[in-house]
């Protein structure tokens, strides 16, 4: 006569299963945890190019200039009144020369940004996105290089 199994899983075979889930997140943890550190850089790069272009777009539609100020400090965005506070994992700075990605020599201080009905700005700006653990890593550059167009872009620098 034949047994009959009972349904359900063996012992074995759920130790297999918690073994291969077991090694597969051991592999893949940390990929996972580099890809969180480099979406935080990048989503504060967005935050800072949008900022950039919600200003500029609110001083053309409501015909007024539109401050947008930065803290370097304490990597604050203020605009209209409101704070927004950039992620703890990264340093925002500023260049020097905003032609020059690699430069990330302003650490300290605010900039202010006016922009004005007709679309321009009035001055070029570069704030550079760092790994606040290692301070000369550099993520990500949102530019403003042009004040008379008030395009902006972010660029990864090159190594």
């Amino acid at each position: 006569m034949l047994m009959r199994r009972r349904g359900g899983f063996a012992l074995i075979e759920m130790i297999v299963v918690v073994g291969l889930i077991s090694l597969l997140t051991y592999i893949g943890y940390p990929y996972y945890k580099v890809f969180m550190r480099n979406a935080a850089y990048r989503s504060a790069a967005r935050e800072v190019a949008s900022s950039m272009r919600t200003a500029r777009t609110e001083a053309i539609t409501l015909n007024r200039e539109q401050n947008l100020e930065f803290n370097l400090k304490d990597n604050l965005i203020r605009y209209r009144g409101s704070e927004k506070e950039l992620s703890p994992l990264v340093d925002l700075c500023a260049a020097a020369d905003p032609a020059d990605e690699t430069d990330c020599s302003e650490t300290d201080g605010e900039i202010t940004l006016r922009f004005y009905p007709n679309g321009t700005v009035n001055r070029a700006a570069s704030l550079c996105i760092l790994n606040k653990d290692r301070v000369p890593d550099h993520k990500f550059t949102t530019r403003l290089l042009f004040p008379t167009t008030g395009q902006v872009e972010i660029v990864r620098p090159q190594p």
